[in-house]
């Protein structure tokens, strides 16, 4: 299962993936950075 959110953050904290890495069952958190440009 695959699930793709979409997360505006404040300012640099990012204590929420410690959190979502707790959960039981999930194996692998990536973040990525999307400026509004896609050129693929």
């Amino acid at each position: 299962m695959e699930l793709s959110v979409e997360v505006f953050c404040k300012d640099e904290n990012l204590a929420f993936v410690d959190k979502i890495r707790a959960i039981e069952d999930i194996n692998d958190i990536t973040l990525i950075q999307y400026n509004g440009e896609y050129h693929g």
